[in-house]
């Protein structure tokens, strides 16, 4: 008989503390025990609490200091059944300073067998351009048409698939071969200054482009196919804004963090020449695994997460920056195929169905 699925992990929730957390895949559990040892110290094994809030068992710890290396492993038990997962070490402090926002105000941990629609709308198609009068992919050259049915929520995952078909859909006299993809919180949920992370595990196939990111209110972008089965980008992009917390590209070991905005002061149609933006790569991340991609904001300052270590700090004070200052924010989620970013790349139908699976999104504030 195999081991129940479960996720696990540690946060770091402040300069000095961490929380353990167990999450069942699907199963309750009667009870979650944490055994854990940090350095030149005799081991703790405590019962967890179960957290209604975020669906999973959870320990804190405090009083750590940077540098701690902290084994742990967890024991847990459902219908009568006792098992033990493998041992995990942690070390603490790698670069994290503690975060602003500690209170949690909203959060999906996509629980159930469907998508929750007071949480998410759709974004359909491939990302028509009114200027141009025809599908843009998204601005950035991708393949793939998105569509609801790409979406799906099983094993307490939000589960977006990228296939390749080999029988293509027609649409607007051209043949869609990709399909994938994506969701949004816009006009549903929406902050201003807050700690946004999502716990993410990402597909490691050339030409895949996945993404968790935000984009400012002011953007007119369409959501759940308004233009016609299809949606439309954003005629007043970068001055709406935009914060990518996480992008990766192909089989890549490293991640980009990454923020738009326009030179100029105010909201204006599209202009390729007042683009700006600032890349930050993080290398030496396996994205096959799970990691907690985070992000938290004020009216001066971005600071980017990687498993609760800060990985990079964006200033915002300029005043060409204000997108950043006055307006609130909406969450994307997306699974591209092909596109600028990858390369662009080709990508290979053998390859494909391939999957992006998140296990929470919360916010912060």
């Amino acid at each position: 008989m195999s081991n129940p699925v479960f996720t696990s992990g540690v946060i770091v929730t402040g300069s000095s503390s961490i929380t353990f957390w167990f999450k069942p895949g699907g199963w309750s559990a009667d009870y979650v025990i944490v055994h854990y040892s940090i350095t030149g110290e005799a081991q703790q094994n405590v019962y967890t609490s179960y957290n209604a809030n975020t669906a999973q068992w959870e320990y804190n710890v405090s009083n750590l200091v940077a540098g701690t290396n902290i084994t742990y492993s967890f024991t847990y038990n459902t219908n009568g059944v006792q098992y033990d997962s493998d041992t995990v070490t942690f070390t603490f402090g790698g670069g994290s300073s503690g975060y602003m926002y500690n209170t949690l105000v909203w959060s999906d941990e996509f629980q159930g067998s469907s998508l929750n629609r007071s949480n998410w709308n759709y974004q359909l198609g491939n990302g028509y351009n009114n200027g141009a009068g025809g599908f843009d992919g998204w601005g950035n050259g991708e393949w793939e048409w998105y569509r609801q049915s790409n979406v799906s929520v099983s094993n307490d995952n939000l589960v977006i698939t990228a296939e390749y078909l080999s029988d293509p859909y027609v649409f607007a006299s051209r043949d869609w071969y990709q399909f994938s993809g994506r969701i949004t919180t816009k006009g549903l949920q929406s902050w201003q200054y807050a700690r946004v992370e999502a716990r993410i595990k990402l597909p490691t196939v050339n030409a895949t482009w996945p993404a968790f990111w935000l984009m400012g209110d002011s953007c007119d972008t369409t959501v759940n196919g308004a233009a016609g089965g299809y949606d439309t980008l954003p005629t007043n992009w970068p001055s709406c804004g935009e914060i990518d917390i996480m992008e990766h590209k192909n089989s890549d070991s490293q991640i980009c963090s990454n923020l738009f905005w326009d030179t100029r002061t105010g909201t204006y149609p599209y202009s390729s020449s007042n683009v700006s933006d600032n890349p930050t790569w993080t290398t030496g991340v396996d994205v096959s695994g799970y990691h907690v991609y985070g992000m938290e904001w004020n009216s001066t300052t971005i600071k980017y997460y990687l498993d609760g270590n800060l990985i990079k700090t964006q200033d915002i004070s300029a005043s060409n920056q204000e997108e950043f200052r006055n307006q609130k924010w909406f969450i994307l989620l997306n699974l591209a195929i092909s596109g600028t970013f990858t390369g662009p790349a080709t990508p290979n139908i053998a390859d494909f169905p391939c999957s992006m699976y998140v296990d929470y999104v919360r916010v912060y504030q």
